[in-house]
């Protein structure tokens, strides 16, 4: 589970400089859900291999810069990974 939490963090490092070089895209949320339809989401799954495109994931962004990601197989799974790992 770490190493898929590990993968779509690095497809949304990225999606984050692809998209940040597009001028007409904006990261307005604090959170991306890899069930929604956005711009981002849907470059991150470009760049994930076929298992990982279906797996419920979601990428927290702070002020526009990738911050980490929670992965979970399913939505109300209960095993999720943080990558990186949040330090309190």
């Amino acid at each position: 589970a770490e190493a898929n939490a590990q993968a779509v963090y690095e497809a949304a490092e990225k999606a984050v400089k692809e998209l940040s070089k597009d001028k007409s895209y904006k990261f307005e949320y604090m959170n991306y859900i890899s069930t929604e339809t956005d711009k981002f989401i849907e470059k991150i799954k470009e760049q994930l291999p076929d298992e990982l495109k279906d797996t419920y994931f979601t990428v927290f962004i702070d002020e526009g810069k990738l911050d980490y990601v929670v992965w979970s197989q399913e939505a109300g799974a209960e095993i999720t990974v943080t990558y990186p790992e949040k330090k309190n």
